[in-house]
């Protein structure tokens, strides 16, 4: 769910909403993991999304090529805190997270385990493309998303 502003100064404002929707929703689910596992508890929300942040973390930068130093020189910290992430010695700081998510230019819900869309920021810049088109123009897109679609579904 995205809500859509006509004044492109209020886009800053959507991304926030993104992930104030996309928190609630994580919430959500760890609070039904926990109730099924029986284990409910601050204590486990915060060692679960340490634990999925730290394997995202890793996985992307390996996926990268990147050491841990090169993340964190492009993120502004030290190698020494990417490895502690990496290894869930402890949460990641917000803004820490949010560095690390610019640096390996994914989106910061996913990095954090608040959605499994990795691609968070191109839908965002997809739903600006669509929204500056005439009807007509808009229609086209849509068609032709529908026809990727469909040859995806039949790969």
């Amino acid at each position: 769910m995205s809500i859509t502003f006509v004044n492109k100064n209020h886009y800053f404002l959507r991304i926030k909403l993104i992930h104030v929707i996309s928190f609630i929703r994580m919430c959500k689910r760890v609070v039904k993991i926990n109730k099924d596992t029986k284990q409910i508890g601050p204590e486990t929300d915060a060692k679960q999304l340490t634990d999925v942040f730290a394997q995202r973390l890793k996985e992307l930068r390996e996926e990268r090529g990147y050491s841990q130093e090169e993340v964190g020189r492009m993120a502004g910290l030290s190698k020494a805190t990417i490895s502690k992430y990496e290894a869930a010695c402890h949460p990641p700081k917000l803004i820490h997270a949010v560095s690390i998510a610019k640096a390996l230019n994914i989106g910061f819900s996913y990095l954090i385990g608040f959605t499994d869309n990795r691609y968070v920021q191109e839908t965002n810049i997809i739903t600006d493309v669509f929204l500056s088109l005439p009807d007509d123009r808009k229609q086209e897109l849509l068609n032709y998303a529908r026809y990727l679609e469909s040859r995806s579904a039949q790969d």
